[in-house]
């Protein structure tokens, strides 16, 4: 009889996590189809990282081809097309579009340019040498971010240098916006030394509580232990930080935890997920039928499928 009830608890809970997923894929599908813009854009991305490419690309050509000379979205446009293709002519089709976009000094997308370069693992250096050098030296803002990220790219000892620039604004800055933005690059190369990380858990933690960064600050303390590195302790109450209260967090705030999740999170954050995915607690923060309220969805739909799908 032992037997027989783990056996039934292992199909049903086989059977929700099944439902669980055809749910979340419908809702990426839902959020590609009927959503327009960077809503558009965040599902199309998420499709791709699945490895669900044909249908971003399918969508993408068409946005492409309405959009191309609209500043900003058509960026992000050539972003998801660049993810699609493996042909490396096809792929250069697209970067070089980015390249270009970012080279016009008198350009309306440049900041989107220099993310996107950033997110495609791209630096400007060998391009666009003395326009990519202008910027490092002029700006201050978030162009001069993102810049210092896409340049990051042009070898392993350009990321090292430039890695304690990106800690010492989100330690350091007086600048909301350069804070966030250095969190979010650290997040995402994932490179910190075992002190870097100890230095960014420390600082995390000891971040007021009023802060509009301590969550973010705790989402990437999170995402970036250093593989092969143990610090169970520390990083149950650092998760406990993160997920405290988390029906409380606006749409902004839900999506970069989900993100979060989505890459080191397990199934036991599948109910939250799952919540976000039903924009539970949502009233008074967003309204679950507008673009904000999808955008949360097509994310949370996204963390629950790769953790589903993680072995």
């Amino acid at each position: 009889m032992k037997y027989q009830s783990i056996a039934l608890s292992f199909l049903l809970t086989c059977s929700t996590m099944y439902n669980q997923e055809n749910a979340a894929m419908a809702e990426l599908h839902q959020v590609l189809k009927t959503q327009s813009e960077f809503v558009k854009v965040h599902a199309a991305e998420y499709l791709i990282w699945l490895g669900e490419i044909n249908k971003a690309k399918a969508a993408f050509l068409q946005e492409e081809k309405l959009h191309h000379n609209v500043p900003k979205y058509r960026v992000v446009t050539w972003r998801v097309l660049a993810q699609t293709e493996t042909d490396p002519t096809m792929k250069k089709k697209w970067t070089d579009q980015v390249f270009k976009a970012f080279s016009d000094e008198n350009g309306l997308d440049r900041i989107h340019a220099a993310e996107t370069l950033g997110k495609l693992k791209l630096s400007p250096m060998n391009n666009f040498p003395d326009a990519t050098k202008k910027i490092l030296i002029t700006e201050k803002e978030n162009l001069y971010v993102y810049t210092l990220w896409a340049s990051s790219h042009a070898s392993a000892a350009a990321y090292e240098k430039n890695k304690a620039k990106f800690l010492d604004l989100l330690f350091n800055s007086e600048k909301e916006d350069l804070r966030r933005i250095s969190a979010f690059i650290l997040r995402r190369e994932e490179k910190l030394s075992l002190q870097e990380w100890e230095s960014l858990a420390a600082k995390a933690l000891a971040e007021p509580t009023t802060s509009p960064l301590k969550r973010t600050m705790l989402n990437t303390t999170f995402a970036t232990l250093p593989k092969g590195v143990e610090k169970k302790e520390e990083m149950a109450k650092i998760k406990a930080a993160m997920v405290k209260d988390a029906g409380l967090l606006a749409a902004g705030a839900r999506i970069e935890l989900a993100l979060v999740l989505a890459d080191k999170g397990d199934k036991t954050d599948l109910p939250l997920l799952q919540g976000m995915l039903e924009n539970a607690e949502s009233k008074g923060l967003y309204e679950p039928n507008t673009p904000l309220g999808a955008d949360v969805r097509a994310t949370a739909a996204y963390a629950i499928l790769k953790i589903i799908k993680r072995k």
